[in-house]
């Protein structure tokens, strides 16, 4: 492993403490399925080197493997004093506790509207950070002024983008802003040939195998599928509905405002986009393979 601090330090195997590392990336942590949820990653480890390293950005490699970019926040002596933990995150920390406050405010100060698409260019360049490539539902929807509170943090601008187009956000390994959608399950396969059991299993398969994990646990039942969006105003008011069935109700300031015959071409395509989302409640401790990344 390879750990380059942007000063030009490089710590290699002989500075780390051996199975001292931990990565963590997720895209919702919560008890329940969040739409919109936005997590940083988390890298922490022990070294031994006199290195300050608090405040200061560090990449992380394992041969051909990019662990990702990430700011030192904590780097403070073990107990035994004989070397350091390092706990640090990605770009996404910075952003969800920012506060743009002054940058939502400049942005109305010139636009009395400004299309999705430019509103989140425009935040991410106050980051200066890149973002994936992506066509979003939402992207050409105008964005007005609508929030009524003294402070705007990060968090409420990025949840709001990516609540409302159906997805989660994640800083990706190379450090760009990353739009994951949820795939509805690959298994079974239909069109898997010439052999049905390639890729076995279901919703209903209930094994998990001993070899591919620590321990773990899942429940015996699945979430129905969403089948209807219900989308509210500031004060409550409904503005649109669409579907039958228990709704997924979006209450999102980049909708607020907007009249029923505005919003009558997105609700469609947003119910389309989380309509095969289902969780089966799961937890498990496994065997790690941090070439796979999070949401993939």
């Amino acid at each position: 492993m390879v750990i380059e601090v942007k000063n030009g330090i490089v710590l290699g195997d002989e500075s780390i403490l051996e199975e001292s590392m931990v990565l963590t990336e997720r895209i919702c942590s919560q008890s329940s399925l969040t739409l919109g949820s936005c997590e940083a990653s988390i890298f922490k480890i022990q070294l031994r080197t006199e290195e300050e390293l608090k405040g200061k950005m560090i990449t992380v490699t394992n041969y051909d493997v990019l662990y990702g970019t990430f700011k030192v926040y904590e780097d403070k002596p073990t107990a035994d004093r004989s070397s350091k933990e390092i706990t640090a995150y990605d770009a996404m920390y910075d952003i969800i506790n920012a506060d743009v406050t002054e940058w939502y405010v400049n942005i109305f100060d010139y636009n009395a509207s400004i299309s999705l698409k430019d509103f989140r260019d425009s935040f991410f360049e106050y980051f200066g950070l890149e973002q994936e490539e992506i066509d979003m539902a939402l992207d050409d929807m105008m964005v007005t002024n609508t929030i009524k509170k003294s402070q705007i943090t990060g968090k409420d601008i990025i949840t709001a983008i990516c609540e409302a187009n159906g997805c989660f956000g994640h800083i990706n390994r190379t450090g760009k802003m990353q739009y994951i959608m949820l795939q509805s399950s690959m298994v079974p396969r239909e069109d898997l040939f010439p052999s049905y059991d390639l890729f076995p299993g279901s919703w209903s398969n209930k094994s998990m195998h001993s070899n591919y994990y620590i321990n773990g646990r899942y429940s015996d039942f699945v979430t129905d599928a969403i089948t209807a969006v219900k989308i509210v105003d500031a004060d409550g008011s409904v503005l649109i509905e669409e579907g039958i069935g228990a709704p997924y109700v979006l209450d999102n300031f980049i909708l607020y405002g907007k009249t029923a015959e505005e919003l009558q071409n997105y609700v469609p395509v947003f119910l389309k986009t989380i309509a095969e989302y289902v969780y089966r409640p799961f937890e498990a401790e496994v065997v790690g393979d941090p070439a796979l990344e999070v949401g993939k």
